[in-house]
C-alpha cells in the first residue's frame, strides 16, 4: 500500500505480479506514478485538424493514437 508523504510524494512497496495476473480481465494497469486521482482516462475523444497530415485525424479516436500521429506527422512520415 502506498503512503502519502508530507512532501505530497508517495512511497510503498508495489506488489509481485506474474503472467496469471496480468492476463486476469480486471487486472489494472500499475501507474509510474501513483497518484490520489485519475489524471487520463485513456476514453475516445473527438479531434479534427487542418494542414499537413491531417487526413490522420479525423472523428473520434483515441487518445493514445494522438501521440503517434502527433510523433510521426512531426518526423515527416518517418
Amino acid at each position: 500500500m502506498l503512503k502519502k508523504q508530507d512532501d505530497g510524494t508517495y512511497s510503498g512497496a508495489r506488489p509481485m505480479i506474474d503472467e496469471e495476473i496480468v492476463q486476469d480481465k480486471d487486472y489494472v494497469q500499475q501507474a509510474l506514478i501513483p497518484l490520489s486521482s485519475e489524471t487520463h482516462s485513456g476514453e475516445d475523444v473527438a479531434i479534427y485538424s487542418k494542414g499537413p497530415w491531417s487526413h490522420l485525424f479525423d472523428g473520434t479516436v483515441e487518445q493514445n493514437y494522438i501521440f503517434h500521429v502527433m510523433n510521426y506527422a512531426a518526423h515527416n512520415g518517418e
